[in-house]
C-alpha cells in the first residue's frame, strides 16, 4: 500500500477522533442542564444523530464538494462570492463561539446554570443537538475532501470516527464529571473551533488546523501534568498525616 495513502489515512483517523471527542463534550454538556434521568437518554440521541449525520453525508460526499462553489443569486443580486459552505461555517462557527462561552459561564456561575435548568426540556436538547452534530459532521466530511479524494480513506476514518463516538461517550462523561478540568478545556476547543470556523467562512483562515490541534495538545499535557502534582501532594500529605 501507498506510503502517502497510509500518512492520510492516520492524518485522518486523528482528525476525525478529535473532532468527534469535541462533538462527544459538547453533547455532553448540553446535557447536563437535562434532570439527571433524561441526560443518558439525550446523551443517545445525540450520538446517533451524529453518527447517522456523518455517515449521510459520506454517502454524499459529491455533492458536499458543490458546497464550495458560489452561490450564484447571491452573486447576481450584491455581487458577492459566497458559498454555502463558507455559510455554514459562518453561522455554525458562531453558535459553537456562543455554545462554548454559555457552557464556560454555566460552570463557573451556579446561578446560570439552575436558571438554564429551569427552562431545559428533552425535545429542545435533542433538537440543539442536532444543530450541533450537522455543523461538526459537515465540517468533518469537508476536512476529509479537503485532504483526501480516495473514497475508501475517507470510509474508513468516518467509520472509526463513529465507532469512537458511540463507544466513548459514558466512559468520557463519567472522566469529565471526575476531573472537570478536562471539560473546561473541551469547552475551550470548542470556542477556538467555532472561532476557526468563522475565520475560514470569511476566507480570513487565521487559524491553521496545525495550530489548533497542537495547541490542544499542549493544553492536555499541562492539564494532565497538573492533575499528576496534586495527586502526588494529596499522597504526601496525607502520608505526613498519618
Amino acid at each position: 500500500m501507498d506510503i502517502q495513502l497510509l500518512g492520510q489515512l492516520a492524518a485522518l483517523i486523528f482528525l476525525e477522533t478529535v473532532m468527534v471527542v469535541d462533538n462527544v463534550v459538547v453533547i455532553i454538556a448540553q446535557c447536563s442542564a437535562l434532570p439527571e434521568h433524561q441526560r443518558a437518554l439525550a446523551r443517545r440521541w445525540g450520538i446517533m444523530q451524529g453518527a447517522i449525520l456523518r455517515m449521510v453525508l459520506l454517502l454524499g460526499v459529491t455533492y458536499i464538494g458543490q458546497l464550495e462553489h458560489p452561490i450564484a443569486w447571491v452573486h447576481s443580486l450584491t455581487g458577492l462570492t459566497i458559498s454555502w459552505s463558507q455559510v455554514l461555517f459562518i453561522t455554525g462557527g458562531l453558535l459553537l463561539l456562543w455554545m462554548s462561552i454559555d457552557h464556560i459561564e454555566e460552570a463557573t456561575d451556579p446561578a446560570h446554570h439552575l436558571e438554564k435548568k429551569k427552562f431545559a426540556s428533552l425535545p429542545m436538547v435533542v433538537f440543539q443537538l442536532l444543530g450541533i452534530s450537522l455543523i461538526f459532521s459537515v465540517d468533518s466530511v469537508l476536512s476529509l475532501v479537503g485532504v483526501t479524494k480516495v473514497y475508501w480513506i475517507m470510509v474508513v476514518a468516518v467509520s472509526v470516527s463513529v465507532l469512537v463516538m458511540l463507544t466513548i461517550v459514558d466512559r468520557l462523561n463519567e472522566f469529565i464529571e471526575r476531573f472537570p478540568g478536562y471539560k473546561m478545556l473541551g469547552l475551550i476547543f470548542v470556542g477556538l473551533i467555532g472561532g476557526k470556523l468563522v475565520s475560514d467562512g470569511l476566507g480570513l483562515h487565521l487559524v491553521t488546523e496545525e495550530a489548533l490541534y497542537g495547541g490542544l495538545i499542549a493544553m492536555l499535557v499541562l492539564q494532565t501534568l497538573n492533575i499528576v502534582r496534586r495527586v502526588r501532594l494529596q499522597r504526601h500529605q496525607v502520608s505526613v498525616a498519618s
